[in-house]
Order: C-alpha cells, then structure tokens, then sequence
C-alpha cells in the first residue's frame, strides 16, 4: 500500500483557536455552571481543578484535536446524579452562551451543540419535578454520599476525595465516548503498541459496508479488527513505524488503497506531560467514489485539452471559464481582432464580443434554447458557433459550451 501526503482538513479545534481557546472556553463554562443555583449543587465536593483538565481533554477530543480519553458509557457515569432534562437543557445553554461570549462563529457553536445534544438520552436519568431548581441541591448532596458510602454507611476504601475524582474522571470518559459515536467521521483509536483498542459507531458502520474487501484483502472478519496491530494493514510495517514514532511526522495524512477500496487517513499522536506516546487517534473516510469522480473528470479534462478542434465553456453568468489548446492556437492567429489578449480571455465576459450582449444572455439563461448554431462576424473573419448546454452530476445547467471554428475561407470557396 502506499501513502500520499495531503492538505489536512482544518478542524474545529484549529477554527477555534486551539488549546488556548478551548481552555478559556471550559474556564468560563464552569464560571457560569457554578453561578448557577440549579446546577452548583452538582459539583460540590468535586475537585474543579481536575474536572477542568478532563473536559478540556474531552473538548480538545471531540472537536478534532490532539487528546483521546474513553470511559464508560454515559448512563453509568451519571447514575449516581439526579439529572432531570431541565438540567441538561440548563447546561447546554450556558456551553452556548460562553462560546457565544467568547466571539465562536454561529455555525461552529451549531457543529459542538449537534455533537452534545444527542448525549441527553443517557445523561437525563430523572422524571422532571415541579420543585422549584434550588430542591435539586440536597437531592444531589444525598446521591453522592450514597454512591460513596458502604452499606454500612462508611467511607469505601480510598477516601471520598479519591472516589471524587474517580467519578468526575468515568464522566468525563463517558461524555468523550458518546461524544465520538456521534461525530461524523470514522475514528480509530490505537494504543502505544500501535493495536487497535477502539472504533467510534461511524467506523464500526463503514467497516460494515466493506468488510468484504477487508476479508478479502486482509483475511480479516470485522470482528477481529480491534485487538490487533495495525501492521496487519502494512505491506512495510517499519516504514510506518518510523513515521508513527517520530512526533515531528506527525500529523500525517495518507492515502490507503485495498481491493477496490482507497481511504484518506490523517493520524495523530496523543503524548502525556513528559511527550511520551500514549497512543494514536486516526480519522478516516472512504473516499472510493471521490477518486473515481477525480478520474473521470481528468480523463474528460485531457479529452478536452487534446481535442483537435476548438472549444471554450462560459458559466451561467457568461464568464469564460475555460479555452481549449487549439482554441488559443486558432485564437492567436485573430489576436489581433479581438477585444482582449488570448491569455486574458478566461474569466472575461462573453459580451466584449458582442454587439448586443442582452440577446446573447438571454439565449443562453434558459438551457432549453440549446443547442443553438450561429456565425458571427469578428471584424473580416467569420466565425462558426454551436452551442450546447452543459450540467453537473445533479442535471443542473451550469453553463455552455461553444464549439467553433474560422469558416471564412470555407464559405468564400462556396
């Protein structure tokens, strides 16, 4: 297999601003969430500082930075919280409105919110009440020391500190968890040992649609998939380790190709304080039917850069867009004719040619008066024009084509 270096697609973390952003971004989510008499009572006892770093982990993560976490799904890490609707809606608004503060463009607030919402159905674990919001308080204060006690009422071995964060830490995991199966791109996870430890949804269904291709590239069901090395893929397993192993390879993008199948991967490290590798996160897309339309738009490309008679296209708005080779070569020879230089004439209008450009216009804004056949007259040289209509993969008229050539001596020999 080979690899390609290409553009990496800018994420949502980088649009942001990165880690200062996201970082100012959580410090000021938990100003306003624990200014908040509805929700204040949920994070007593917690340690901040260490919640803090978990979410902007999870941020980092979920917007496409370098981070990864995992953790348990998100019923069970809130489980041992009296989370009504109410205060997830609560919370939602207060991500909105920091990131609003925080100057984020409209769309990009838009992404993050359509990432978390869909966590409501594991967070939400209680009926709503007709309490009044500060009710919640007590009731959260209860369900903690619940979940940290023993039957016999004692403190469980390790402290409540250490229970504390153990709790904040499952959340946290949990949200970046369900976080991922919501994106909508393909994720791998591999450890340090370069195996394969996790595959978000979206993988696991795109797996799905080609698992024939891997079982027969790779003699590997889908099931057996995670829990192996990634060399597995590799016909030079050290080519790639050398590049995985040096951090300053990465982020590195490549183009993997299988059977019929071609995927666009870009790959991170994840290192720890000391910038040792924890591991390696991969987004990936099937690009199959992407570069089997780039093949087929170069192939009629070079069809029309070699054709031997002269062709240029004009958009709906009547600007030249593109000029053939043997267009240039013939519209050389009647340079001197025209209104503007050969190498100026894409991206001019179609009107500098025209005595009356609003007819002209009007015969080519409604693709039902194509094709049309014309001769137009550039000053002594008569020109020969056949129209035709073109449109894109969707059948929609994107502009024409003219197909033409010098018919002057032609018509003389008539």
């Amino acid at each position: 297999m080979s690899d390609s270096a290409s553009a990496l697609a800018v994420s949502l973390y980088e649009k942001i601003g990165g880690e200062p952003a996201v970082t100012a971004t959580v410090n000021a989510f938990y100003e306003r969430v624990l200014a908040d008499p509805m929700l204040k009572g949920f994070f007593e006892e917690t340690d901040l500082a260490m919640l803090k770093r978990q979410q902007v982990s999870f941020f980092t993560q979920a917007l496409g930075g370098p981070e990864i976490y995992r953790g348990p799904d998100m019923k069970t890490a809130h489980a041992h919280m009296a989370i009504e609707q109410r205060h997830f809606d609560q919370v939602a608004q207060h991500l909105v409105s920091t990131l609003q503060s925080l100057g984020v463009a409209q769309e990009d607030i838009d992404t993050i919110v359509q990432a978390v919402g869909p966590l409501a159905h594991d967070i939400v674990n209680t009926e709503s009440t007709s309490h009044h919001e500060t009710t919640s308080i007590p009731t959260q204060k209860k369900k903690r020391k619940e979940s940290r006690m023993g039957p016999n009422g004692s403190s469980p071995k390790g402290g409540s500190a250490t229970l504390e964060a153990t709790e904040s830490a499952l959340a946290a995991l949990g949200i970046v968890e369900s976080s991922l199966d919501s994106l909508q791109t393909n994720v791998f996870v591999a450890d340090a040992n370069l195996n394969l430890i996790y595959a978000n949804k979206r993988a696991m269904d795109t797996l799905q649609s080609i698992r024939s291709e891997i079982e027969g590239t790779f003699g590997l069901k889908l099931e057996e998939i995670l829990g192996g090395s990634i060399h597995r893929f590799h016909k030079d397993p050290k080519r790639i380790e050398r590049i995985l192993k040096n951090p300053q390879s990465l982020p590195h993008a490549a183009t993997f190709s299988f059977g019929a199948i071609t995927l666009e991967t870009h790959i991170n490290g994840v290192y720890d304080q000391d910038q040792r590798a924890l591991g390696y996160v991969v987004n990936w897309e099937d690009v199959t039917e992407q570069v089997r339309k780039d093949r087929e738009i170069a192939r009629v490309q070079s069809m029309m850069e070699n054709m031997p008679f002269n062709v240029m296209f004009a958009d709906r708005e009547c600007t030249i867009q593109y000029v053939n080779p043997a267009s240039k070569k013939t519209l050389k020879i009647i340079e001197h004719l025209l209104p503007v230089k050969v190498e100026k004439i894409v991206g001019t209008s179609i009107d500098v040619f025209h005595k009356n450009p609003q007819h002209q216009r009007r015969l080519l804004s409604d693709p039902n008066n194509l094709p049309h056949h014309t001769q137009i007259e550039v000053g002594p040289e008569i020109l020969d024009l056949l129209v035709s209509a073109i449109y894109d993969h969707k059948q929609e008229y994107i502009g024409a084509m003219v197909t033409w050539e010098v018919v002057t001596q032609k018509l003389k020999i008539e």
